[in-house]
């Protein structure tokens, strides 16, 4: 669970820490760290995109303090191509459901993460689903859960080294 005010944002993408945007975050969260998601992974190209749906998704999971968030919002909205004042884009800021992952594999309580999600799926060129492939163990409590997640890169994926070789 946040600490009060605390903002957390899930990334499944070009924005986690080792990718290509990963260095683009205007401010250094007070916590970073892998979660997962219900959802749809499609593989846009050089980039993924993240819709409902029913399959678990890998991400990371970064918290930021109340007082970064606006600046952090405003970089990644445009990173993301979202418009906050017409809510429009090629993506879409929403609030999810997110668990996250501990160091010993155990899934945290549900909480609420901002994300950037498709708004529809069947509109890009080269659009690919990326189905559940990366085989995960977690502990929950009293439950145990032996899950396939789907996780981009994959074996698919194309990952571009810089802005240059990305799809428009």
């Amino acid at each position: 669970m946040n600490k009060a005010g605390e903002v957390g944002i899930f990334v499944y993408g070009t924005l986690k820490k080792n990718q290509l945007r990963g260095s683009l975050w205007p401010k250094s969260p007070i916590a970073l760290g892998p979660a997962i998601t219900l959802g749809e992974l499609w593989d846009l190209g050089s980039y993924p995109g993240l819709h409902p749906g029913s399959d678990w998704v890998l991400g990371e999971l970064w918290i930021f303090p109340p007082n970064d968030i606006e600046e952090t919002f405003r970089v990644l909205d445009e990173i993301e191509e979202y418009d906050p004042k017409k809510d429009r884009g090629l993506y879409l800021r929403r609030q999810i459901d997110v668990r996250g992952v501990d160091a010993q594999d155990r899934l945290g309580p549900i909480q609420k993460a901002f994300t950037y999600l498709m708004p529809q799926v069947a509109q890009k060129h080269r659009i690919r689903r990326i189905e559940p492939w990366k085989k995960l163990r977690w502990t929950s409590e009293d439950v145990q859960m032996d899950a396939l997640v789907a996780c981009w890169p994959d074996d698919g994926s194309f990952v571009p080294r810089d802005a240059s070789e990305e799809d428009s």
